[in-house]
């Protein structure tokens, strides 16, 4: 028996555990005993001696029996990401086969203590027909899509500790020119879609550019395409080869049909040219093929397009859409649809023409492009939908959302559960031009409305201005450091000390008075979220080992030193949650940190080094935003999610803000 330490992440506290190794050998599997009560807990294994990281397989609570981490990897797989189409119950031992087919290609990579490695041939550009995107470039569709495979391989790494790449090979040159899409089209498509993915740390790409330097499709012919290649041949060699090009060409004259040249063509000579379009298709998806087993041999080949669950490619789903039945053989690609948000947040594609503008959805905009559509709640769909108005804050598309009200509306008319899916979405949500401005009273009823309040000594509601001999950082002129409210709280509002308990998770901030635009005063945001997507596994990790005591000792309730683990699980969802208080020198909020670990960063050189670092990082604009008040401006922010601070407010600035928060 080993002893081990089995932490407790309810509350951090290390608790006594026993480690079963059942014939003395460092990989073998274990049972994991809470011995207070013997329930199971999401667990972090220390060994004694040498204070390393142990990796463990863990029981199958339904059964007893020991899960391999192969069979979990395919289960998320199964479960999150893979189209398996079964339409009869002959097909069970099919399903069977190509789970077990899948179970060996993964052994290949666990064998080995390498990375699982994907590839996916997509993401080529979009659509050119405007009846199903809305335009050209990349939108909330491509980018949730990636954000997906990103996070699926970010819970596949976290089961398999030697990692999980998704590589996404472009194949917008081979086709582009068969289906009227310019070269200048495509390369623009895949530099913005590669900027916005650069924040996943999991997402890698290649395209033809790198093997075909001309990126020529007769030249990939030549170099990869089968010689003996015939479309005749391979048309007759499976009744599958026959769907699947009775699909694509039935899809190509939808697609096609009502674009450009082809518009104008008769019923035949369309159906002739779409014959050749997918004739053609076919061939140069042949010499892709055999380029991507040459220089790919090993990885996982996955697809966007239908296939048997046979082993030699893997269908993807992209979101769950409810209105595709799992027997159909359609499977929506973000390049060929725009983005839904259900009322509850659910994710599906869907052609444009389908959604009911202006009514049951509402687009959101992104730096003038039409980025996604949300639902509005049905008991508000016909009042609010031709008046709201949706934007994306900053110059992330994923970080911070307007609702502006033009006047029309009541805050009070808004739907608290659809707020509260933005919030969960954006990190932050902006409510501009209410219809008539707020008292303490009704401000007061409408935060209430997401939760309880948190009841300071003065109330739940405090005053935020400058004054002329501040006793805190918050009734200040000084910037104030990245932190998340609540971090430092007074004993009577500890409760029971755990994080979850005392630390809200929403606070809302009123505008009673804006400083002007030049005046300083803006509230800066940090989006832990996606800091945390674009680290390494290995970071993250390091990262959870990092115990960081900060204190101030100036502020309203006389605070003290309080420490956190620098990532913690979110209360709600279990997402990592970035938990920095950032370091500060100023005469009203000075905070100090210190590092407890069992990493390197044990000395205060380094560890001041780390802060320094960490200043910078954290206002990369990739997560990082100001944001100017204006007024009546009610700002709601989740404050798991976020960080936040304030610059510095200039002496003729007047700027009053009232501050509501909500467990």
């Amino acid at each position: 028996m080993v002893l081990v330490e089995l932490k407790n992440q309810e509350n951090g506290a290390m608790l006594p555990v026993e480690l079963k190794n059942q014939e003395n050998e460092a990989m073998l599997p274990v049972e994991l005993k809470n011995q207070e009560n013997g329930a199971m807990l999401p667990v972090e294994l220390k060994n004694q001696e040498n204070e390393a990281m142990l990796p463990v397989e863990l029981k199958n609570q339904e059964n007893g029996a020991m899960l391999p981490v192969e069979l979990k990897i395919v289960k998320i797989l199964e479960d999150k990401l893979l189209s398996i189409r079964q339409t009869s119950q002959n097909d069970s031992l099919c399903i069977e086969n190509g789970r077990n087919e899948l179970l060996k290609q993964i052994q290949r990579f666990t064998e080995q203590n390498e990375p699982i490695q994907f590839i996916l041939p997509g993401f080529p550009f979009k659509s050119p027909n405007l009846e199903k995107v809305t335009g050209k470039l990349p939108d909330g569709a491509d980018l949730y899509a990636l954000e997906d495979l990103n996070g699926l391989c970010r819970e596949i790494s976290l089961t398999y500790g030697h990692g999980c790449k998704m590589l996404i090979w472009s194949d917008g040159r081979v086709f582009s020119d068969l289906v009227g899409v310019s070269n200048e089209d495509v390369s623009t498509y895949n530099d913005i879609l590669k900027s916005y993915s650069s924040t996943m740390a999991h997402i890698q790409w290649d395209d033809m550019s790198n093997y075909i330097s001309n990126e020529n499709a007769d030249d990939l012919i030549k170099m990869y395409g089968t010689k003996t290649f015939t479309f005749e041949h391979w048309l007759s060699t499976s009744e599958n080869n026959h769907k699947e090009y009775i699909h694509l060409r039935t899809f190509l004259e939808r697609d096609l049909g009502n674009t450009g040249a082809y518009k104008e063509l008769s019923r035949r000579k369309l159906k002739g040219q779409i014959s050749h379009i997918a004739r053609e298709m076919i061939r140069r998806n042949d010499a892709l093929t055999n380029l991507l087993k040459q220089h790919h041999p090993n990885h996982i080949r996955l697809s966007v397009h239908q296939h048997p669950y046979d082993g030699k490619k893997f269908s993807v789903r992209f979101f769950i859409d409810a209105s595709i039945e799992s027997t159909t053989c359609a499977l929506r690609t973000p390049w060929h649809n725009v983005l839904v948000f259900s009322v509850d947040g659910r994710q599906s594609l869907i052609p444009l023409t389908k959604l009911k503008l202006q009514s049951e959805y509402i687009p959101l905009m992104f730096q003038d492009q039409l980025w996604c559509f949300f639902q509005l709640p049905p008991s508000s769909s016909t009042l609010l939908g031709p008046i709201l108005k949706l934007s994306v804050l900053g110059k992330s598309p994923k970080f911070g959302i307007s609702i502006d009200l033009d006047k029309k509306i009541d805050v009070s008319q808004l739907d608290i559960a659809w707020m509260k899916m933005l919030l969960n979405r954006f990190g932050v949500v902006v409510i501009r031009q209410c219809k008539t401005s707020l008292n303490k009273e009704n401000y007061s009823y409408f935060c209430e409305q997401f939760g309880p309040p948190v009841i300071w000594n003065f109330g739940s509601l405090l005053v935020l201005k400058p004054v002329v001999t501040p006793e805190s950082g918050h009734a200040s002129r000084e910037s104030m450091p990245l932190h998340f409210d609540l971090c430092y709280p007074p004993d009577y509002l500890v409760k029971t000390g755990l994080y979850n308990d005392y630390v809200p998770q929403y606070f809302m901030l009123y505008c009673v008075k804006a400083p002007p635009e030049c005046g300083g005063g803006k509230t800066n945001f940090v989006n832990g979220r996606l800091l945390l997507e674009s680290i390494e596994d290995t970071e993250i990790l390091r990262w959870k080992t990092m115990n960081i005591a900060s204190s101030t000792p100036k502020s309203y309730f006389g605070g003290k030193s309080f420490t956190y683990p620098m990532i913690m699980s979110h209360p709600k969802t279990n997402e990592n949650v970035l938990r920095y208080l950032e370091t500060s020198d100023t005469t009203y909020q000075p905070v100090e940190n210190t590092c407890s670990t069992d990493n390197d960063i044990n000395d205060v050189e380094t560890f001041d080094e780390f802060n320094k670092k960490m200043k910078e990082k954290m206002r990369d604009q990739k997560w990082y935003m100001e944001y100017t008040w204006h007024d009546d401006d009610i700002v709601i922010v989740e404050n798991h999610i976020l960080l936040h601070g304030r610059t510095a407010i200039s002496e003729e600035s007047e700027r009053e803000l009232w501050r509501i928060q909500i467990y």
